[in-house]
């Protein structure tokens, strides 16, 4: 089986994974793992190198590694029983050096599980959505008088309706404002909260669930907010559901009211 869009240090990874999987569940294996790697090599060759050999070390794991037999037999077994034997004499007998080294593959082995975790958190990151593989931020460079560059994900607003009318591709796009300090008034109790004023096609794009309430006729609406169930508890009790907090309002920075609409 051969994938020559596979290469370099990636191509090493495809031939290790060739080497540990089982021969019954390679064929599956591999098949899904490259059919992975094109989809996201369609889009950036260098993400989908990366993610692939993520994948290849998170398939080393019991059930899929095969059982190497050659490990089992009488004459290895003596050998490694032997070298067990000398790398604990040396251990005893140099306790220095050993522990130096043992630290140093302490901190190597929690340094590359950290990383490999971020990794993995990062790769994971928001895949609930289900246009997840379509979506897409927009950032900008700009460019200041003494030559540097500023990449931000802040874009005007007119910039919007624009890449609407000039690129085809976009099917949909929703604006979203950095976050903002707020002052939240609720009968006597006023708290700073923070919070996000976006467009009316947030939800058609982003695959977020109310717990109740309405999302798209709320964000038709100038003076409709929605809010977290975080933010319910706190205003409305831990038991918020069973209260009528829908419809209830609240005044922003003392000079407008919203009306709670999920």
């Amino acid at each position: 089986m051969s994938h020559a869009g596979i290469t370099g240090f990636a191509g090493l990874f495809l031939r290790l994974l060739r080497w540990f999987c089982r021969a019954e569940l390679l064929e599956d294996v591999e098949g899904d793992l490259v059919e992975l790697y094109e989809g996201r090599a369609a889009e950036h060759k260098t993400k989908a190198r990366l993610y692939f050999i993520i994948d290849v070390v998170l398939m080393f794991r019991p059930g899929i590694v095969k059982d190497f037999i050659f490990i089992n037999s009488q004459y290895n077994n003596t050998m490694i029983k032997n070298y067990l034997l000398i790398a604990y004499r040396n251990a005893v007998r140099y306790k220095g050096f050993t522990a130096i080294n043992l630290l140093g593959l302490t901190v190597g082995i929690a340094s590359a599980i950290l990383i490999l975790l971020w990794v993995q958190d990062e790769y994971g990151m928001d895949k609930f959505h289900a246009k997840g593989d379509r979506i897409y931020q927009v950032w900008r460079n700009m460019y200041g008088s003494n030559g540097d560059v500023n990449t931000t994900s802040y874009i005007p607003h007119p910039a919007g309706p624009l890449m609407i009318n000039e690129y085809s591709e976009i099917d949909e796009l929703c604006m979203i404002t950095w976050p903002l300090d707020q002052d939240f008034m609720i009968d006597d109790k006023v708290i700073q909260e923070e919070g996000h004023y976006v467009s009316p096609g947030f939800f058609d794009l982003l695959s977020f669930k109310l717990l109740a309430g309405e999302a798209d006729k709320t964000l038709q609406d100038h003076a409709g907010i929605l809010i977290s169930d975080e933010l319910a508890a706190k205003y409305f009790g831990t038991t918020w559901q069973a209260n009528e907090v829908i419809g209830q309002t609240i005044r922003i920075n003392d000079e407008s009211d919203m009306v709670i609409g999920g």
